[in-house]
């Protein structure tokens, strides 16, 4: 996969382009609800980036696999705060590269530390990456991998 074409431009595309600080890993088990107060833990992958790296983080959890009525709702929300909606395209590459991070997070993870609890989420995450490949570039590149990763649900 490190060779594809396309995942290279991917990166490079990315990669090129604005930069913000984003969190990184902006999913559910990073954001703590204590006393009314919601806060934001696991500052590791904190760097400049695309914003909506972190809005596709939220918005493709493979630990919550929001409905579409739920990610529409977090995309109106963000529409009211940056005022304008995210750029399809890109919102769809950056959950793209979202979920190959997530994948080979949980990979590593169940490989080297032997933690199993990981494992759950691959399928849903598996899915989800061949949703948003579907009909890309990348979907020659990744379809056989996601299937083998699927096949063993």
């Amino acid at each position: 996969l490190r060779e594809d074409e396309s995942l290279a431009r991917l990166r490079h595309n990315l990669g090129a382009s604005h930069r913000n600080l984003v969190h990184r890993d902006f999913q559910s088990q990073n954001i703590i609800l204590h006393e009314g107060k919601s806060w934001l833990i696991d500052f590791q992958g904190l760097r400049l980036g695309r914003q909506e790296y972190d809005l596709a983080s939220l918005l493709y959890d493979p630990y919550l696999n929001h409905s579409e009525e739920e990610q529409e709702r977090f995309l109106d929300l963000w529409e009211d705060i940056a005022e304008e909606r995210p750029i399809p395209e890109l919102l769809r590459d950056c959950a793209i590269q979202r979920l190959m991070q997530a994948l080979g997070a949980y990979a590593n993870i169940l490989h080297n530390q032997r933690i199993d609890w990981y494992s759950q989420h691959i399928p849903t995450a598996a899915r989800m990456l061949l949703d948003q490949v579907g009909g890309t570039d990348h979907e020659t590149a990744l379809r056989p991998v996601l299937e083998h990763a699927l096949e063993n649900e």
